[in-house]
């Protein structure tokens, strides 16, 4: 019977002892990815709710620009406004959300026109917006039975969605140079800051 050297022994522990050594490096190396990973999880949950907030309060920017021309640009053609409601939300059959109703009459006819504004408009964008005005009553059903028009409204168009919502028979609108207009009160006085030395 032959006995192991010692020195192969002495290797033996060695090499079990650079193995321990290993597993336990494995271990606070996954240890600290799987912490990186955490942080890294929560800082992307972080970003996405920034980015939601960036782009609500975007949105709601370009509704608030676009809402009170679209009104105006609705009475124009005839529409008698009875109401507004901005961002209507209904739970019936399922979950939707518009960003314009305006209620009213055309002529002796109770009529919504239902907008959608964006601060880009698209052809499927468009093709959605037609679809809300068609399933409109299937969320919505506390506004009163009328016929429905449809309107989008937006900043910028893509690819000819301008176009093509004409052809789908909505209503168009865009930002153009007659943006704003003053709303002081009448007879208002505007301050005058004169110039220095003088």
């Amino acid at each position: 019977m032959s006995t192991i050297p010692d020195d192969v022994w002495r290797a033996i522990r060695e090499v079990h002892e650079v193995l321990r050594e290993l597993a336990e490096a494995q271990k606070k190396t996954s240890e600290e990815w799987r912490a990186r990973a955490r942080r890294t999880d929560e800082e992307i949950r972080n970003l996405g709710i920034h980015i939601g907030r960036v782009t609500g309060r975007w949105g709601r920017f370009v509704e608030d620009l676009l809402t009170p021309s679209l009104v105006a640009r609705v009475k124009e053609i005839g529409f008698d406004v009875e109401s507004v409601h901005r961002n209507p939300e209904a739970r019936n059959g399922g979950e939707k959300e518009l960003d314009l109703v305006v209620v009213g009459r055309m002529g002796r006819r109770t009529t919504l026109v239902i907008a959608s504004l964006k601060s880009r408009m698209e052809k499927r964008d468009v093709d959605d917006h037609v679809g809300d005005i068609e399933r409109f009553y299937d969320f919505f059903r506390s506004f009163p039975r009328a016929d429905r028009m449809g309107a989008i409204g937006a900043i910028g168009f893509a690819n000819g969605a301008e176009r093509y919502a004409e052809r789908r028979g909505l209503f168009v609108a865009r930002i153009t140079e007659d943006l704003c207009r003053f709303s002081n009160a009448p007879g208002f006085k505007p301050a005058v800051w004169r110039r220095p030395g003088r």
